[in-house]
Order: structure tokens, then sequence, then C-alpha cells
């Protein structure tokens, strides 16, 4: 399983940006206790905002499973790879189990 999240990282971080004080890329990534939090108190009075901005930038940020937001590791192309690289790890796995039978 990877460390990245399905979501991608540049609508996160426009999000962020534009609209980070009312806690919409919160609920964006599925962290909708904090999304409300952040509506209410106006991003923890602009502080969580300007700090969810640098994690965001840095590749720090996460979403709800935990899994990070980061640029370039959430592309098509290396989702496609990852489930290449998946597939021949199960053919190798039933090959072996086809040998020890």
């Amino acid at each position: 399983m990877s460390d990245y999240s399905i979501k991608a990282y540049t609508p996160t971080l426009w999000l962020t940006i534009a609209l980070g004080i009312l806690g919409i890329h919160r609920f964006y990534v599925g962290k909708m206790g904090t999304g409300i939090l952040y509506f209410l108190s106006a991003g923890f009075f602009g502080i969580g905002w300007i700090i969810d901005i640098f994690q965001v930038l840095t590749g720090n940020f996460t979403d709800k499973q935990g899994k990070f937001i980061r640029p370039n590791k959430n592309t098509r192309a290396d989702r496609k790879q990852d489930s290449r690289i998946a597939d021949k790890t199960e053919k190798v796995l039933d090959k072996q189990l086809e040998e020890d039978e």
C-alpha cells in the first residue's frame, strides 16, 4: 500500500490558499471535524490556516487516512505503475505457491 493519498496535490494547495481560512481544504481531504472547527474559528484565527499552507507546500499535509498529499506522487502514471508492480508481485507469489504444491 502507498503512503500517498489519492487526493490531488494541486487542488489541495489552491483550496488551502484561497479558501483555507474557511477550512474548505480540510473538507476536501475528508477531515470534517477540523473543517468545521476552521470554519467556525476562521482557520483557528488564521494561525492554523497559515500552518496548513506551509504543510501543503512542503508535502507534509495528510488526508483523513493519514496519507501524504504530495506533488507528482498522485499522478495516474504513478498509480498505474504501482498497480503493475502489484500485479507482477502477485504473479510471482502465485507461481511460488504452484511450485510448493
